[in-house]
């Protein structure tokens, strides 16, 4: 339980700092790509062509340009860190809940492990993308869009997979927090849900003519996991 404790507070922590680091972006435009109405350092992550990349950072050569460009390298770097950590958290933590208990658990835990593994392989790949992206001299065949669009389908799935676990606890899997906290399992679980839900239709919505939900599904995963930490905090 420690572990999993100490892992889910450096992922929270981790991404808080990419959060400071990304909000220094200074973007000449809000709304870059369609249907995606979050900040630069996001729709990087989504970039299909040369032409996207100054309409979000701006010139190359001159200011906020360049130091746009540099703040979205460092964002890269601090993702190598964050990426194994939130593999790590899904597979160990939340598969390994589920494997213990057999059965439909150990089927799940499997499925689980499989779609955060594919989504951390397609983050780093997403983010070599956006590190080619960012050379403006750059004009190749490979661009951000499809690494980022798999990414965020493939989380989101994880992330639906977890809410199975809450909803169900502990019958698919517990925690060792010292009691059964069920009622809060069935919170993170509806948070889950809810953020697995829209995640998966606004990561669609990037390639559909239908409104983000992008945004929601972000908020609700996040207050999820805030909840998750209040209660393996209170079990510690």
């Amino acid at each position: 339980m420690q572990r999993h404790f100490l892992l889910l507070v450096a992922m929270i922590s981790w991404s808080i700092v990419l959060a400071l680091n990304g909000s220094q972006l200074q973007a000449p435009s809000k709304v870059c790509i369609p249907y995606i109405k979050l900040g630069p350092g996001i729709q990087m992550e989504l970039v299909r062509n040369g032409s996207q990349v100054p309409s979000l950072l701006g010139q190359a050569g001159m200011e906020p340009g360049d130091s746009n460009r540099q703040i979205m390298r460092e964002q890269q770097y601090l993702d190598f860190i964050f990426i194994p950590l939130y593999w790590a958290f899904f597979y160990y933590a939340i598969g390994g809940a589920f494997r213990n208990t057999g059965g439909a658990g150990f089927s799940l835990a499997k499925w689980l492990r499989i779609v955060i593994s594919i989504a951390a392989v397609a983050d780093y790949l997403e983010d070599v993308a956006i590190l080619w992206a960012l050379r403006p001299s750059y004009n190749g065949p490979v661009w951000p869009f499809p690494f980022g669009f798999t990414k965020w389908l493939f989380f989101f799935l994880t992330v639906g997979f977890s809410a199975v676990l809450f909803l169900r606890y502990p019958k698919f899997g517990s925690f060792p927090t010292g009691s059964r906290g069920d009622s809060v399992a069935v919170w993170v679980g509806l948070l889950f849900l809810g953020s697995s839900l829209c995640g998966i239709l606004g990561t669609f919505s990037v390639v559909l003519p239908q409104e983000c939900l992008l945004p929601v599904s972000l908020d609700l995963f996040t207050v999820g996991l805030l909840l998750l930490l209040l209660w393996f905090w209170k079990g510690q």
